[in-house]
């Protein structure tokens, strides 16, 4: 969305885990020195450090927390605890790309037509790969649309593409017997 107008880095790369995640040397500069923070939201990134820098930034935003919020009904909770893994429905996740433009709007208002126009062609492309996922998952039998995992990340996943429309007991296509977080 933001493209060659913007300077960006990513905190976790590769396979860390975001749950667990800590500031490393230099992580802390990068937070306190960026204009704009985006995270995931939703108690993904519960580490004491990595939570302390985004409150006490003053442009760090939640797009889960904001999606949320005008999406409740949308989201999923496991033992009483929202799942924050919301990029497992390629629809929902792609909520957050109106809001990335806004904010990036708000700091580089010459830019702002841009960044939407660059947001609603992302929305674009993630809504169809979101339809080409549900079509090519309702292809497998009903009676075969399983998953079993080690760790409980994937609840949108199952109900949005493994479960039939307006199926009521989708979590029973889901076993991961690790729980919500891989710890």
């Amino acid at each position: 969305i933001g493209g060659e107008e913007i300077d960006h880095s990513s905190l976790i790369q590769g396979n860390i885990d975001p749950h667990s995640y800590e500031l490393v040397k230099g992580d802390g500069e990068k937070i306190s020195q960026a204009d704009v923070v985006f995270y995931n939201g939703l108690g993904l990134e519960h580490g004491a450090s990595v939570k302390n820098q985004f409150e006490k930034h003053p442009r760090a935003v939640a797009l889960g927390d904001r999606i949320y919020s005008q999406k409740k009904e949308a989201f999923i909770f496991v033992e009483g605890q929202i799942d924050p893994h919301i990029w497992m429905d390629v629809a929902l996740f792609s909520e957050i790309t109106l809001p990335i433009a806004e904010v990036l709007g708000e700091i580089d208002p010459d830019h702002a037509p841009l960044f939407r126009e660059r947001a609603v062609r992302l929305k674009e492309k993630m809504l169809m790969k979101d339809q080409e996922l549900f079509i090519l998952m309702q292809k497998l039998p009903s009676e075969q649309r399983f998953l079993v995992t080690s760790h409980d990340a994937f609840h949108y996943f199952t109900k949005k593409y493994l479960a039939n429309p307006d199926e009521v007991n989708w979590e029973k296509r889901l076993i991961a017997p690790e729980g919500l977080a891989p710890d």
